[in-house]
């Protein structure tokens, strides 16, 4: 869940979940191979108990009793077997001596098979029950990492531009104001997932103890170490075009973060007010990739030089054009709302809610967003819902900002259908979670994310986005 998370906040959650399901089944299949060769290994062993009769050191002859068993054990209850007059399958010397006693499982041929199922059923039910586990933790870690960036998720974009249009680009919402209040939002949603996750499949003691077997935990350790070390090893060494796109990303996120950090002066700072946005920092990075070559360049004379790092070809067949439409639309769809008084006429219509206290009109909000999301778009959820809640802001004179960061936040608390985001389709098209366990599973989720948003907007948001302000703005842009 920690790379799905950290690579989630950076890069599409829907590229990284498809990354990393594939290395999630790996596991699994290596996991399922080492389970069933220790049930192998194990079905072919004997077990020692302790015999009633004791045995005489001086009798020449072994006696071993055979007792019944609740699993269709052995025959002839209480029958015992003279070692010498009766043919035993071979043992070990030590097992059999005058000293040693054992018990000589003979199956009962009738009900093989059926013992087979009986055995085998325990350990198919606790491998499907990690595999679900293990297949929901990507799509949910995925998930919640998209709400720690600006560029995590298309929510989060939206919120940004609709705030900079309000507030025509000085509002406080940064790169890393954003991040200071959706971080810790999100490593609390990954922590609440990776538990809850363990509850429900694995089960609270196993949660909270470590009582597996040691041959179990080896195997399972050995299965995984084993899929993690061969496909590090198909990675190869680090290239140089991997080094630069790495340098790249280093240098974008500094860029953002320092920018308007906050708590002390940033290089937006060193330019007029309101000429440099985070899109400045992200179309300058990218004119440099145009430029950067995607090889060593070589200063031997009749060299020729190398390609770029990034190509227009690739950006055309790479480039996720639909989002950026859709993100577009999204803004425009806004627009029309509010020049039409749509926004407006909805907002009036929510103007009751103003006789509750705020953190309770933060709860409905975030309710009625996660629930929305889990049937149409998170994006598109957000882009309708935002100049509403900016509208009923206005209204009843409160800071907009406190209600559209519930709304951005909550849209992106899609745990429950495999329609509601493209990681949980991923997922679910792997076989391994049936939609049932989706719906219970993230119900759960749902409310004690609703929880987390609404701690997070009464405590820590309150300072860094001053929510206990009316921003000068907010008279600007008031409907008449």
């Amino acid at each position: 869940m920690l790379p799905t998370w950290f690579l989630s906040m950076w890069i599409s959650n829907t590229a990284t979940t498809a990354m990393m399901m594939p290395i999630v089944s790996a596991v699994l299949e290596q996991m399922k191979e080492g389970a069933s060769q220790s049930r192998k290994d194990s079905s072919i062993s004997l077990h020692g108990v302790k015999p009633d009769k004791p045995v005489d050191d001086d009798d020449d002859h072994t006696v071993i009793e055979v007792r019944p068993q609740k699993k269709g054990g052995y025959e002839n209850d209480g029958a015992q077997y003279d070692n010498e007059e009766r043919s035993l399958p071979p043992v070990e010397e030590t097992q059999f001596t005058s000293n040693t006693t054992g018990v000589l499982p003979v199956k009962n041929e009738t009900n093989e098979d059926e013992e087979d199922e009986e055995e085998n059923k325990p350990e198919d039910k606790a491998f499907l029950q990690m595999a679900k586990a293990m297949s929901l933790s990507i799509a949910y870690a995925a998930n919640s990492g998209g709400i720690g960036t600006l560029t995590g998720t298309g929510p989060n974009l939206v919120f940004k531009g609709l705030v900079d249009d309000l507030s025509d680009g000085d509002s406080i919402v940064s790169f890393s104001t954003w991040m200071a209040f959706a971080v810790p939002v999100s490593i609390l949603v990954l922590t609440l997932c990776w538990l809850w996750l363990q509850i429900w499949f694995l089960g609270l003691r196993s949660t909270f103890t470590c009582q597996f077997k040691k041959q179990e935990e080896s195997e399972k350790d050995k299965a995984i170490k084993n899929v993690v070390r061969r496909e590090y090893n198909a990675l190869g060494s680090i290239r140089w075009q991997e080094a630069a796109a790495f340098g790249f990303f280093i240098f974008i996120a500094l860029l953002w973060l320092l920018r308007k950090p906050g708590f002390m002066p940033g290089w937006g700072e060193l330019f007029k007010k309101g000429y440099v946005t985070d899109a400045t920092a992200g179309m300058f990075v990218a004119i440099l990739i145009f430029a950067f070559p995607a090889e060593k360049p070589k200063c031997a004379p009749g060299s020729t030089p190398p390609k770029s790092l990034l190509t227009w070809e690739i950006v055309a067949h790479r480039m996720p054009w639909g989002v950026a439409f859709l993100l577009g639309g999204g803004f425009a769809l806004a627009a029309a709302s509010e020049k039409s008084g749509l926004s407006s006429y909805l907002g009036q219509r929510l103007v009751s809610l103003q006789a509750l206290p705020a953190w309770a009109m933060a709860v409905i909000i975030s309710t009625m967003t996660a629930g929305f999301t889990e049937f149409t778009s998170n994006t598109a959820t957000t882009t309708l819902l935002l100049p509403i809640v900016s509208e009923l802001s206005t209204l009843i004179n409160m800071n907009p900002i406190y209600l559209m960061l519930a709304v951005a936040v909550a849209a992106s608390f899609a745990f429950m259908f495999p329609v509601a985001t493209p990681p949980n389709a991923i997922v679910f098209s792997y076989g391994y979670i049936r939609m049932v366990d989706m719906a219970l599973v993230g119900f759960v989720m749902n409310v004690l994310c609703v929880i987390v948003v609404s701690i997070a907007l009464n405590s820590w948001a309150i300072p860094i986005f001053q929510l206990n302000e009316i921003p000068a703005w907010i008279n600007a842009t008031a409907s008449p």
